[in-house]
């Protein structure tokens, strides 16, 4: 496991999975209204995020842009942390970590 230490993932390696993903953006709704991002993580498993507002007249697309990738970002650590866990409970260390 690159940039990770035994307990935890580093903001350094989320960073690196998403710079290395491949990311679309697709804006919907007349008056634009939401943006969805669509992530191929480089293992090509794939991850959404969503920005999006009430009042149509307030549509930003890059304000969307930020909060889709925010979504990625933790959706990332999310499954990072996952395979973490699962790592340590394979290699029988799972108990370590548990307060």
């Amino acid at each position: 496991m690159n940039n990770t230490t035994m307990a935890g993932i580093t903001p350094d390696h989320v960073q690196d999975i998403f710079d290395r993903s491949a990311l679309t953006y697709e804006i919907y709704g007349v008056p634009p209204k939401i943006v969805v991002a669509v992530c191929q993580l480089p293992n090509g498993f794939i991850i959404t995020g969503q920005g999006a507002c009430v009042d149509t007249t307030a549509f930003n697309e890059e304000a969307g842009k930020r909060v889709a990738n925010n979504q990625l970002l933790d959706k990332i650590w999310e499954l990072e942390g996952y395979l973490l866990q699962q790592h340590l409970f394979d290699i029988g260390r799972a108990d370590d970590f548990v307060d």
